[in-house]
């Protein structure tokens, strides 16, 4: 497999993962602060009036796809083995954890384990992507003989 094939996967899976948090924003209502976990971008619309609203919101859908499709060329980047996809998914669902208990004002009553399961499902689709990538082309690496 050309080791091209891994990053393009990775790149291709995070940036359509990039559009998981609008679409759940039209098709069902969410919380705002599970949106927030999984359509980081979202905190940069101004929140304005309905006029500027539509347009926040497909700019800011855009940046998510953009920032998710970076987030991939560094993951298959850095990857060089499939253990450090696996670390590189534990920190992101360490920092869902953080960032849904920063929402919640470090206080239990407003916690919510379900936003972070959730959250961290959803964020296993891209990494669960790149892990296959990467495992997938280091099988096709021809052995060099001594």
């Amino acid at each position: 497999m050309d080791m091209r094939k891994p990053i393009l996967l990775s790149v291709a899976a995070f940036a359509a993962f990039g559009l998981v948090g609008p679409l759940i924003q039209r098709a069902f209502w969410a919380p705002a602060n599970f949106l927030f976990l999984i359509w980081p971008t979202l905190i940069l619309g101004s929140g304005g009036t309905a006029r500027t609203l539509q347009h926040d919101l497909t700019m800011t859908a855009g940046l998510n796809v953009a920032f998710f499709a970076i987030a991939g060329l560094l993951i298959a980047s850095i990857a060089t083995r499939k253990q450090i996809v696996l670390w590189i998914y534990i920190a992101v669902c360490a920092l869902v954890l953080l960032a849904e208990a920063w929402g919640a004002g470090f206080s239990l009553s407003f916690f919510s384990w379900r936003n972070v399961a959730v959250a961290s499902l959803l964020y296993s689709l891209p990494f669960g992507v790149a892990w296959w990538a990467r495992s997938h082309a280091l099988q096709h690496v021809p052995k060099q003989s001594l």
